[in-house]
């Protein structure tokens, strides 16, 4: 019990440190940061407000872990999540400070790996403790779906922070690692289409992405079109 009562304090510590340091105002804003940085898989601006829903599916999941006592003895997804959640707060908010204020691209894209290993973390261990098990509607709710739209958003995040990475260091055959680390993902989407039971979201998130992807590059080439 003292354990579990551990692993709450820290999931809702974390998870309040991590919107704080979201919320303060940047040396550079990611907006800004995004322009400067154009790559091949740079999703239309309006894309990033998938990050409203996250916080907000994160933070039914911290009140109910906290606070609902008929929670105490677990949901099947309670034990994957552990401390997980607490490395993955820890190292985003280190990436907002290291892309935000320093533009370190190569701190940014460590912290983003660590991001998405504990991410998928949860998601693997999720799929194992789940199978064969009862999970009611808002189990799925309040305990998965909070990290599986998270762990597909921060899939493609690292997709783009790796050609900011190239982008930024003057790296050549960046289209072929470009789409080299977009059928990884694609790949990986599958695979999480396999699962069972198997995790839709992650595969809506890739759709989300894609779609804004695309709409990012065809608003450039109209607006490099009209410039000529």
């Amino acid at each position: 019990m003292m354990e579990l009562s551990l692993v709450r304090v820290l999931n809702a510590f974390a998870f309040a440190c991590n919107v704080v340091v979201n919320s303060l105002p940047a040396k550079y804003e990611i907006g800004e940061l995004s322009a400067k940085y154009q790559t091949l898989v740079t999703p239309a601006a309006f894309a990033f407000s998938i990050w409203v829903l996250i916080f907000m599916a994160e933070l039914a999941f911290v009140l109910a872990f906290v606070l609902a006592q008929f929670f105490t003895t677990g949901s099947v997804f309670v034990d994957a999540i552990g401390y997980n959640f607490v490395f993955a707060n820890i190292a985003q908010s280190l990436w907002v400070v290291a892309f935000t204020w320093y533009q370190a691209t190569f701190a940014a894209m460590f912290c983003m790996l660590c991001i998405l290993f504990f991410l998928i973390q949860i998601a693997r261990q999720q799929i194992v403790l789940s199978t064969n098990a009862s999970v009611s509607f808002l189990d799925w709710v309040l305990f998965q779906f909070p990290f599986t739209i998270h762990c597909g958003w921060i899939s493609v995040a690292t997709l783009v922070s790796l050609n900011i990475l190239l982008v930024h260091t003057n790296a050549t055959f960046q289209f072929m690692i470009a789409m080299g680390c977009l059928v990884v993902v694609l790949i990986a989407g599958g695979l999480m289409l396999l699962a069972n039971p198997p995790l839709y979201t992650i595969a809506v998130v890739y759709c989300w992405a894609t779609v804004r992807i695309l709409v990012n590059k065809f608003r450039l080439r109209f607006f490099i079109l009209n410039n000529l």
